[in-house]
């Protein structure tokens, strides 16, 4: 048994067990190898390859060009104009030579800087706040070159790697402050609100309507963002682009129902003073002029309002931002007087009957409502008492048919309720019987004192009844919506505006022929409190107001000049409303500035 078991070949055939079982398993092991590696790369080959591009891959969204708003003529007041940028693009902005990109972009701005003469805009911080979040995306350093700096940066040797020279779409306002409120201003959107902001990973904003129209209408004039799918590395620089780019979809045209000329006339006669302008067709409800003032330049805010501009805006005491013409409520004074004429005729007061106009009317408190005529009027019949604007003869008849009659009619005027056209308006204030009205109270509405509010649309838009036969007509503003045929370029009309009938004024059309001619009185005989309205291009029917406003030394007046004209060259038949804030009174403040508008309006060709 020694023997065996000290045998060489015993041991030698042992060895060889061991050896070939060892092989057989790293047989199986490689050959394992071998089939998972084969499986991975033949079989699965697609599917690692997609998650792999997916983990790279990265959509970009690209914003679409912001729709122009043009005059009714089709005079663009909004367009976009090309604002040259200068863009580094991160990935083609390295250096062996310096670890810290950010300050070697630094560097590279500080040079571009001094060459196009301005400060760099950007911050240590920024460049590496970009580099972290948006390597993929270039990084914008100057916004806006003039020609001049275009110049410069062509002449820079040697030339900055990564530097480019883009175009972007930039809102440009041909006619400054123009319709500013009406208009409304632009600002970037906020991508963390943005509906559409889980589909990409790097989100360029588009431009967002902010006020005005460029607000109630952003839908229609924002159009439809494009995307871009490209590959980037591990640093986040792109590399690849995957796919064609889908081009995005460019907003809608608004075209407006504002005369060009007309608008600029009413700017330039308000110009100095806090007030507005409306002047309306008075038998389809297009408004063509729109005017408030103080107003903005909308331009401020492109591509950005600094902070200190901004505030100073909005604590300016003229408050720009706010338009007047729809949302400034006053007291209409003796605008409404022609309201409360109807009221009597439809009552049964004929417009014969006179009243005696001593001065004074024994109503209201505080010894009585004063008449503009310190020592009185005498007998007046209610064309006279338009023409005159008799306090007293106003007071009696509204007194006579009292407050429910008033309230009816009033409230057939619009008044009280908001007239529905496409921008945020105020409603006014309607008066009515209540358990602390009195009859003084129905004194001071007669004459458009105390609980009763209008805006000027709103007094444009009951002017217009008076003038046309008493039809109320809704006020708008977008006359056509339009896109663009991609090939030929040409407006597709996707909207157009018509006419709507919204009721009629409480009245017969013999009524209405007696306001008629009271008003014509109030500008063309010598007497009339409207006479400085008087033009001679055209026959203004009108109507002044002073509306006292205010206590003590904090007292004033709002002064208006209400009514309706033809155009002497189309023939359309306008109503207006015009009021100035702390005017003098109707007739000496307001009247000249209506009269001044329409005799620069009517003389353009």
């Amino acid at each position: 048994m020694q023997q065996e078991d000290g045998n060489p070949r015993f041991v030698i055939d042992a060895f060889v067990i061991r050896v070939g079982l060892l092989a057989v398993i790293a047989f199986l092991l490689f050959s394992v190898l071998v089939i998972r590696l084969w499986n991975m790369q033949v079989v699965h080959s697609a599917e690692y390859e997609y998650k792999d591009r997916k983990q790279s891959a990265r959509r970009i969204r690209i914003p679409a060009m912001r729709g122009e708003i043009l005059a009714r003529d089709g005079t663009p007041i909004v367009r976009n104009r090309p604002s040259f940028n200068v863009l580094f693009h991160p990935g083609e902005m390295t250096t062996e030579r310096s670890r810290d990109q950010a300050k070697f972009i630094m560097d590279k701005a500080d040079q571009v800087a001094s060459v196009l003469g301005r400060e760099n805009p950007l911050t240590l911080e920024n460049v590496r706040r970009h580099l972290n979040y948006q390597p993929g995306l270039p990084l914008t350093a100057f916004k806006d070159l003039n020609d001049e700096e275009r110049g410069r940066l062509d002449e820079l040797f040697p030339p900055v790697r990564g530097l480019e020279v883009t175009a972007e779409p930039m809102r440009e306002y041909p006619f400054g402050s123009l319709a500013a409120q009406l208009i409304g201003y632009v600002g970037n959107e906020d991508p963390s609100g943005a509906g559409d902001r889980r589909e990409y990973f790097y989100y360029l904003p588009s431009l967002e309507g902010r006020s005005g129209l460029e607000y109630q209408y952003n839908e229609n004039l924002s159009g439809k963002a494009g995307s871009q799918f490209v590959m980037v590395n591990s640093n986040g620089f792109v590399h690849e682009q995957l796919e064609d780019p889908t081009p995005p979809e460019n907003g809608y045209d608004l075209r407006l129902t504002l005369d060009i000329d007309g608008q600029l006339a009413a700017e330039r006669a308000l110009k100095g003073r806090r007030g507005a302008i409306v002047v309306m067709s008075a038998k389809s409800g297009a408004v063509r002029v729109m005017a408030s003032s103080p107003t903005f330049p909308p331009g401020d805010f492109v591509p950005s309002i600094s902070r200190a501009r901004f505030k100073e805006l909005s604590e300016d005491p003229g408050k720009p931002f706010l338009n007047r013409a729809v949302q400034g409520s006053y007291m209409p004074g003796s605008t409404i007087k022609p309201l409360t004429a109807l009221a009597g005729l439809e009552n049964g007061i004929p417009a014969t009957k006179t009243y005696d106009c001593e001065g004074i009317a024994p109503h209201g408190y505080g010894g009585g409502i004063h008449c503009t005529a310190t020592y009185g009027h005498g007998d007046l019949d209610m064309r006279q008492a338009i023409m005159k604007s008799c306090n007293v003869y106003f007071v009696e008849l509204g007194v006579e048919v009292g407050i429910d009659a008033l309230s009816r009619m009033f409230a057939s005027a619009g008044i009280g309720s908001k007239t529905e056209i496409e921008i945020a308006e105020r409603a006014g204030y309607l008066p009515k019987d209540g358990p602390n009205w009195n009859e003084n109270e129905t004194a001071y509405v007669s004459i458009g004192q105390g609980k009763v509010e209008v805006t000027p649309l709103q007094a444009a838009v009951f002017y217009g009844a008076i003038a046309n036969g008493g039809t109320m007509y809704k006020p708008y503003l977008i006359d056509h919506i339009y896109d663009h045929d991609r090939i030929s370029g040409t407006r597709l009309s996707l909207f157009d505006a018509v006419p709507l009938k919204t009721g009629s004024l409480a009245a017969s059309e013999s009524s209405l022929k007696v306001i008629r001619e009271g008003m014509y009185q109030v500008v063309h005989n010598s007497a009339g409190s409207g006479r400085r309205g008087n033009i001679s291009s055209a026959e203004l029917y009108a109507k002044t107001g002073t509306a006292d406003f205010g206590y003590g030394a904090n007292a004033t007046k709002n002064t208006w000049f209400n009514g309706f004209v033809t155009h002497p060259r189309t023939g359309e038949l306008l109503s207006f409303a015009a009021v100035v804030e702390q005017g003098e009174s109707g007739g000496t403040t307001t009247a000249p500035i209506v009269a001044a508008m329409f005799t620069e309006w009517f003389s353009r060709d």
